[in-house]
């Protein structure tokens, strides 16, 4: 086995993994939604339930209150002020006490307003300054984004151009049968590209047989289609469809915004 063949072994085993493991991510992150969905629901309805029980026990003590009720003597003018100060003690310890343990989200934003009283004016400048660059983080976050949504806007548009799509097309069929290397691969494109991927099977497998002196079948899978959200491109597989490769424009066009975001961001930011 020379050195070519265990390269191309070595980059189809690579591509079976990441395939492998971005489904295994998929299913993860379905699984944990749906996880957090019901456990969500049920702990609602059971604080719901709770709610309803104590309300219904407390309606029904205070009309047992209410029928066992009998007149009280009447208490000492002294008495009765001694009662009224021992009363309000205790409900001003009770309401401290409420707020430190049985409320925190309460103690908290007491914390809160009592630390933003004493904060000195260095530390104030300060949280200023921290706002500030949130605004422009998020400012620049903003201006990132619709770069992005104009470019695709833009590859969007070549796909109704037939000059330009069917050659843009037929190099990314190359280019996903160099990256594959395999003798059968199955190509996967939008309804409205089928005639143009048809068109451009023979060129490709001779210009691909004249790089790599290997040949190759190609053949367009004809019963399952990419979805209408697609903006262009193709997708090549082989093995089974254990192995591929996304040349969609949306996949190309998010690996070069991630490779050259630094310089993307420098050109849009940086001023000498």
């Amino acid at each position: 086995m020379n050195d070519s063949q265990v390269k191309q072994q070595i980059q189809q085993l690579v591509s079976f993994i990441h395939q492998e493991a971005k489904d295994k991510a998929r299913e993860i992150r379905a699984k944990a939604e749906e996880d957090f969905t019901i456990r969500k629901l049920s702990a609602v309805e059971s604080a719901r339930e709770k709610i309803r029980a104590e309300y219904e026990r407390r309606t029904k003590q205070i009309e047992v209150n209410r029928r066992m009720c009998v007149p009280r003597p009447p208490v000492s003018a002294p008495r009765a002020r001694a009662r009224l100060a021992r009363n309000s003690a205790i409900a001003r310890l009770c309401c401290a006490r409420c707020i430190r343990t049985a409320n925190p989200v309460t103690s908290a934003r007491l914390h809160h307003a009592r630390r933003k009283k004493k904060m000195s004016p260095r530390s104030a400048q300060s949280t200023e300054t921290n706002a500030a660059r949130l605004q422009v983080l998020k400012a620049r976050d903003n201006v990132l984004r619709e770069s992005y949504e104009e470019a695709e806007k833009k590859l969007a548009g070549l796909s109704s151009d037939p000059k330009k799509y069917a050659p843009l097309v037929a190099a990314l069929m190359l280019q996903g049968l160099l990256c594959l290397k395999d003798s059968a691969v199955v190509v996967r494109c939008r309804a409205a590209d089928l005639e143009i991927v048809k068109a451009a099977l023979f060129s490709v497998s001779e210009e691909y047989l004249a790089k790599t002196q290997a040949p190759v079948t190609v053949t367009v899978d004809e019963a399952t289609f990419l979805s209408d959200s697609c903006i262009g491109g193709i997708v090549l597989l082989s093995q089974g469809g254990s192995i591929q490769v996304d040349n969609t424009f949306e996949s190309r066009l998010d690996i070069a915004y991630n490779q050259n975001l630094p310089q993307i961001r420098s050109m849009l930011f940086e001023h000498k």
